[in-house]
Formats: structure tokens, sequence, C-alpha cells
């Protein structure tokens, strides 16, 4: 598993090509340090021909034109207040350049190029068909596969209530007002189909959640015929793709999301400040740690210790147990208890030493499969303090809240929590 990434640098009408197989996992940190640092940082890749397929992101910074256009994942800012703040940092940091996330992956790259002049055709590859309809609706089928859960006593599993969700308001003829939960909004829902409205009302009611949680809302009034939604530029889309299934409807996009919603449903609700949604972005934009190989393989070792841990617990438990048995039937206790010992030395023994041949084995995997050049830097200042200057002096232009007032908000995670979360 990688996260490759393709960039292309285009200055006095020329274009350069550069990839690494690890770029994408954390673009959308390296793309918040502005237009020289940001290309100080790709020419530190492996120089390639043409445009590649084989990735999952990147990004075309134009000098020429003073355009940015990069596509990565952003999922990690579901909620749309989020979101914004972010896209107000990067607008902040690339100031004087258009800058353009483009949906889709490599996918929406290719084609977003092949709609400018930025790049030349004889450096884009031809995606084939399968990779053509690559960007597809992910979302559920229907109102019922978009339910949060199901509720199973005999599992006892319970809610998560900081899982990102839709929240939706059903207003009635009266303008009293109902709310409902699911995982997102569902295609029959987007669709307008009477079905969708009928198992949304069949839905166990819910309380309005808090915005930090909220990734995208809905109001519908059935009796007037009129409904307002709101949440991420993919959303949008989707509802302008579908917006003539509503004919007869009048439908409204919500600018102000959460506080539109909160004002139909007459609660004040629990909205975020700017200030708790930079909180968000921040400490993963100050960190430095990479990702890499390494990275992810320490990440995925320490999941495996913990698991391997219990595993032998619970070994030692089942051998052992016999002999407790054993030992309160007979009353010889000294050969029980040197049986024990050993047993557990021994199996200790084992372990480590299976742990000490996976590491070798892994460690030689990654020396071979590895090149000979230094390890990427990221992008931006190194030093903690200038790091800490350059995000202040990005939020002061942003019209945010200054670092001082963010950082009390901060999670308390880093370094691989921050990753994990990517």
């Amino acid at each position: 598993m990688s996260e490759p990434a393709i960039f292309a640098l285009v200055r006095n009408g020329k274009t350069r090509y550069f990839a690494d197989r690890w770029a994408n996992a954390l673009l959308r940190r390296e793309v918040m340090w502005g237009p020289e640092d940001f290309e100080a940082w790709v020419l530190q890749f492996e120089p390639v021909e043409a445009w590649d397929e084989d990735c999952e992101g990147g990004a075309v910074v134009d000098f020429d034109r003073r355009a940015l256009a990069w596509s990565s994942d952003t999922s990690s800012y579901q909620v749309p207040r989020v979101l914004d703040v972010y896209r107000k940092m990067l607008a902040a940091a690339w100031p004087e350049f258009e800058v353009t996330h483009v949906a889709g992956g490599n996918a929406g790259m290719v084609r977003y190029l092949r709609g400018t002049d930025n790049v030349s055709e004889a450096g884009l590859v031809v995606l084939d068909a399968d990779k053509e309809h690559e960007v597809r609706e992910s979302r559920p089928e229907t109102v019922d596969e978009a339910k949060r859960y199901v509720a199973d006593d005999e599992d006892g599993e319970e809610l998560d209530t900081d899982a990102v969700r839709a929240w939706l308001t059903i207003v009635d003829a009266d303008r009293r007002t109902q709310q409902r939960e699911l995982q997102q909004l569902s295609l029959d829902l987007l669709m307008a189909k009477p079905e969708a409205l009928e198992a949304l009302a069949a839905l166990e009611p819910a309380a309005i959640p808090r915005e930090v949680v909220v990734s995208e809302g809905l109001w519908i009034n059935p009796s007037e015929r009129a409904m307002g939604i709101w949440g991420s530029p993919e959303l949008i889309a989707s509802v302008k793709k579908y917006s003539e299934c509503w004919n007869g409807w009048k439908l409204t996009l919500l600018n102000r999301g959460y506080d539109d919603q909160c004002a139909v449903a007459g609660m004040q609700g629990m909205p975020m400040s700017n200030a708790d949604a930079a909180a968000k972005v921040v400490p993963l934009i100050l960190s430095t740690q990479q990702f890499d190989a390494e990275v992810m393989l320490k990440a995925i070792g320490d999941g495996l210790k913990r698991f391997a841990n219990k595993a032998v617990g619970c070994l030692l438990l089942v051998l052992c147990l016999p002999l407790v048995i054993f030992g309160l039937v007979s009353g010889n206790w000294q050969p029980v208890l040197i049986t024990m010992v050993a047993t557990v030395l021994i199996a200790l023994a084992a372990y480590q030493l299976l742990v000490y041949r996976f590491k070798r084995m892994v460690r030689r995997r990654l020396s071979q499969g590895s090149e000979e050049r230094p390890r990427p830097v990221v992008a931006g200042p190194h030093d903690e303090a200038a790091r800490r200057e350059r995000i202040d002096e990005i939020l002061q232009r942003a019209e945010l809240p200054r670092l001082a007032e963010v950082e009390p908000l901060f999670s308390g995670k880093s370094g691989l929590e921050l990753l994990a979360e990517s």
C-alpha cells in the first residue's frame, strides 16, 4: 500500500513532471505553505516524462498563469465549516493564485487538464473506460441503507455519538419540526423518490446534533413542496445533477448550512466557531512527521503488537489453567509452579523470537525495495517557532482567529495519531 502522487510545474511555457509514491498522503499539509515552499518540496521527487495514470492525487502549479489545481483526499474535513476554514487558509497561503481543488483523484485531474492549456496533450495519459468512470456516486442507494446503525440488543451495540452524519429536518403543515439522522443523504432522497420520503418519516426521532458531527443537512416540507440542502461541493454537484427530479418543488441551497437549518428547526443547536474549526486543521499542518512505509508499518506493527500481546496472554491462561486445577485437586503445588514458570518463560521466549524475526524480515524487504536517495522533507519551515509564525500569518491573512486563540482548542493528538486520522 502506498499513496502515489504526480505533479506538474509550469514555468515560461515549459512543464516539468515529478512523482513520489507517498506524497499524496499528506498533500493537503504540504500545499498549505504557498507556491515557493511547495515548489521546493516537489523538486525533491523523481522527475518523470509525463503525467502518470497510476497515482491517487497530485497538483499542477502554473506559475505563468498564477494557478494551482490539486487533487487529494480531504475527507478528514467532512464538516463543511472545517473545510471552509481550510480553504480560506489555503487561499491566504497562495495570494494572487487561482486555487482549484479537483474532485475525483487522478481521473478528475486528467479531465481538468484536458479542459485547460496548462499541460500539453503529449503529457497526458489516455485513461481507459473504467478509469473514465472512476468518479461514481458513493452514497447509499436508499434511506434504509443509510441508517446509522440497526439496534441489536444481543450485540449490545451502542451508537457512536462522535460519528459524522447527515442531519435531516421534517417540517409539517403546522410548521412543527422533527429531526432525523442518516450516515449520508441517500440517492433515493436526492432523486425525490416518494418511498424515500416515507422511509425518512418512519425513522426514529433524533435530537439536533452538534455542528462538529454534521457533514451535510436537509430540511423538507412536503406540504409546501419545499426543501433546503447543504453540504460538501460533491453533494451540491449531485443535487444539481438530480434537480430535475424535484420538478414542482422549491429547492434552496443553504449558504449558511448548519445555522440555516437550525433556524428552520426553530432551535439554536450547537454551532462551531471558526476557532473550533481551525483547531481541526492547524495541528496537522504544524506537524513535521512524514508518512511513508516506515511510518505506516510502525502504526500497523503497534496495532499487531497490542493484538499479539493479548493473544499471548490468553494462550498462557489456557495453558496454565489446567495446571492450577491440578494443583487445587492434588495439593502438590511445587511441581505445578515449576511447570507454570517454565511454560511462561518458553512461551515468552518464543514470542520474542517471532517478533525479532518478523521485524528483521520487514527491514530487509524495505531495504531491498527502497532507492538510495535522501528521504524527502516536509514543505515549509522545519524550525517549530518559524513554522508557528508562518501559520499565524496565514490565519491573519485569512481573517481567522490567531494561533494563540486556536491552540487551546487542539485535541492533544499528534504524530501518528494525526496521521492515522488523515
